[in-house]
């Protein structure tokens, strides 16, 4: 599900925060304005619903996860279009 990939992402950058470079610098290399879109259409109501099948897994992580894409999206939009 598209909530577990935000966690994915979180666990991966809490482990190896040394790759938060990287992740961005993908980030920028995307189509901004489809991954803001899809960013933008994960609300934190779908998010927890659909980490209801796993209760280990708190949804504030995937909102957490989802609020620094969206940030990453717009500094990276920001130098873009500077």
């Amino acid at each position: 599900t598209e909530s577990r990939d935000l966690i994915d992402i979180w666990a991966v950058l809490a482990k190896h925060p040394q790759l938060e470079g990287l992740v961005r610098h993908v980030i920028g290399t995307h189509d901004l304005v489809i991954l803001t879109e899809r960013l933008l259409n994960w609300t934190d109501s779908e998010l927890r619903e659909d980490l209801k099948g796993y209760p280990q897994i708190d949804p504030k992580r995937a909102i957490e996860m989802r609020d620094f894409l969206l940030n990453w999206v717009k500094e990276a939009g920001a130098k873009e279009y500077a």
